[in-house]
């Protein structure tokens, strides 16, 4: 089954959706969140966002034991949380 719903900075899993999220986003502070949401496991994809990287794709995974979300995406002179749709992955 898959449950959408918006991702915001107060999106906190709850007891009955399930472990995995899988997302991506149009800005770094939109990434932010993801390490408190509560999933024990995130899979963050996104496309390059310059002109030298626009046909990249790159996947990220949280928990990861070397970098937070914080570590990777540095948010100076970024534009603000962009609200988008979390793609939630459950077994039936």
């Amino acid at each position: 089954m898959i449950t959408e719903r918006r991702f915001d900075e107060d999106i906190r899993r709850t007891g009955e959706e399930p472990f995995v999220a899988l997302c991506g986003f149009d800005t770094a502070a939109s990434r932010l969140p993801l390490e408190t949401a509560g999933f024990d496991l995130v899979v963050e994809a996104g496309l390059g966002d310059n002109l030298a990287t626009f046909d990249r794709a790159t996947v990220h995974m949280f928990p990861d034991a070397r970098q937070t979300p914080g570590d990777i995406w540095d948010t100076t002179d970024q534009p603000e949380f962009n609200s988008v749709v979390l793609t939630i992955l459950q077994k039936k």
